[in-house]
């Protein structure tokens, strides 16, 4: 159940940011998510949006 969740979360982030030209202030506000689960969203599906992530395992800071 959770997983679908999830699935919807992304599809709907990925929508947002790709189809409507949103930005990611913008989607964290209407969605209530935070800018570092959508910037996560946006990373894993390939999405080059400009935010930089710390990536935990080796505590470094990456930019796209």
């Amino acid at each position: 159940m959770a997983s679908d969740n999830n699935t919807q979360r992304e599809s709907k982030v990925l929508e947002l940011y790709n189809n409507q030209g949103k930005t990611t202030r913008e989607i964290a506000k209407e969605q209530r998510l935070s800018l570092r689960d959508i910037s996560l969203i946006l990373k894993k599906h390939g999405v080059n949006h400009g935010i930089a992530t710390i990536d935990d395992d080796n505590k470094k800071c990456h930019s796209k």
